[in-house]
């Protein structure tokens, strides 16, 4: 019998973190070829944004296929933590979610409910008729009469727990109340990393660098004593170093692009000049 798709599926980006370091790169352009450019790139892992972009569902599910098509894990950032958009974009696909500006541990249970079947939390049972199924299966009321376990499908406590484990789940903590709440953040179950917001915060703190400076310390100890991973910046080392379940964001499409464009038209006016 042929193993179904869904059993094969594996958040290679989720594994490779527990035990090394690992690579992602914000999408925020709605071009399809651009993820498979970063997996050419040698990326781990595309983090496509919804929040601070025109984005559609069904332009984020193109991303998401392209990025597998390129051997890289999908990640989707929603644009607030709705549970009928959790679910539609990890029934697309999506291998993880990013949910931003996290200020208190009752949103941030209410973040890992969306990514949870029933009776754990409020995800819609998407079951076969979903592309992370890859639509194998049938009829619920004709597959749970089935004797055999094992021809029950999407219907079983397997596929619940396989497609509980499959999800990576990253907070952002990017405000003056998030941060105070840390503690109660980090006490919910499921979550695996935290991105501590820079921008965010430090528009919260009226740009005062040494309260960002601070607050990310601060966060950055909270995790790792939890064993939360975080979302490391290049170039950080030490004390603020890589840990096990932590990642590198190697930058944004968009401010990539728009330096290399600058760049190369400030150096064709050169040659003409």
């Amino acid at each position: 019998m042929t193993q179904p798709y869904w059993q094969t599926r594996k958040n290679t980006f989720k594994e490779r973190i527990r035990t090394e370091p690992a690579v992602a790169m914000w999408l925020t352009v709605p071009w399809p070829p651009l993820a498979e450019i970063v997996g050419a790139a040698g990326a781990d892992a595309t983090f496509i944004d919804l929040e601070h972009t025109t984005m559609t569902l069904e332009t984020a599910e193109a991303l998401i296929i392209a990025s597998e098509a390129a051997g890289v894990t999908p990640i989707a950032r929603p644009a607030g933590i709705d549970a009928h958009t959790s679910s539609k974009l990890l029934d697309a696909g999506a291998m993880g979610l990013i949910f931003a500006n996290i200020r208190t541990g009752a949103q941030a249970a209410e973040a890992i409910a969306g990514t949870l079947y029933p009776p754990a939390g409020t995800r819609g049972w998407g079951g076969s008729h979903t592309r992370y199924a890859m639509w194998e299966g049938g009829a619920a009321a004709t597959q749970l009469r089935e004797s055999d376990p094992a021809k029950r499908g999407v219907y079983s406590p397997q596929y619940v727990e396989k497609a509980t484990n499959d999800i990576l789940r990253v907070f952002i903590v990017e405000s003056v109340e998030g941060v105070e709440n840390i503690d109660d953040i980090l006490a919910v179950e499921h979550l695996d990393a935290v991105l501590f917001g820079w921008a965010d915060y430090a528009a919260d703190v009226g740009f005062d660098v040494e309260a960002c400076q601070a607050a990310a310390d601060l966060v950055y100890r909270k995790c790792r004593e939890r064993g939360v991973g975080i979302s490391v910046s290049i170039g950080q080392a030490g004390e603020t170093g890589w840990y096990p379940g932590s990642f590198y964001i190697a930058g944004i499409d968009c401010l990539l692009m728009s330096s290399a464009l600058t760049n190369s038209v400030q150096q064709a006016k050169q040659a003409i000049g």
